[in-house]
């Protein structure tokens, strides 16, 4: 769990918000913070070019973006949305720090092990269809995974060069669905 000394800046859902906040994470009324926590994007700016010049200011005051939830798209209802991650990409981009936290951090995986009993990886599959966070996570664990193409990658094909571009040597998913039903 995040903790903070001070109250964060936050960039996100009412309802996530809310979620830190019974926590115990301290969220800034103001433009007073050091530290900024994104869990996605807000209900009303659904782009993320609407959060470029915020970025900036956070940028130019060193502040610490720290991305809870890598992804960089997701579905909801059908409907691609932007995420914390492509957020995080932009502060990045602007040479702003950012502390990520989930897929594919072996941190989260560790956690994750832990509450499961640390089972071998070869007892764990991996179902997910972000390349760039559950399937390299799933990958650099060592664990066997399933790539749906249907999700975010709308219907592509999984990549053939995906283990040599990762350093994965000749990792493959044991399994490429379109969806699950």
């Amino acid at each position: 769990m995040l903790k903070f000394d001070t109250p964060v800046g936050f960039i996100g859902t009412v309802g996530d918000r809310e979620i830190l906040e019974g926590r115990g994470v301290r969220i800034a009324e103001g433009d007073v913070f050091d530290d900024l926590a994104c869990t996605g994007i807000e209900e009303g700016r659904p782009r993320v070019d609407q959060y470029v010049h915020q970025l900036e200011l956070l940028s130019d005051r060193d502040v610490t973006f720290h991305c809870l939830n890598p992804d960089r798209v997701v579905v909801r209802g059908g409907v691609p949305e932007p995420c914390a991650g492509a957020l995080a990409d932009i502060y990045e981009n602007l040479d702003g720090k950012v502390c990520w936290y989930g897929k594919p951090n072996e941190t989260i995986y560790r956690h994750a092990l832990s509450l499961a009993g640390d089972p071998a990886a070869g007892e764990v599959l991996a179902v997910g269809d972000s390349l760039q966070t559950d399937i390299l996570g799933a990958a650099r664990m060592g664990f066997d995974a399933v790539f749906v193409s249907g999700g975010i990658s709308e219907g592509k094909p999984f990549p053939g060069d995906f283990a040599s571009a990762n350093g994965l040597g000749n990792w493959e998913p044991v399994a490429v669905v379109s969806g699950l039903a």
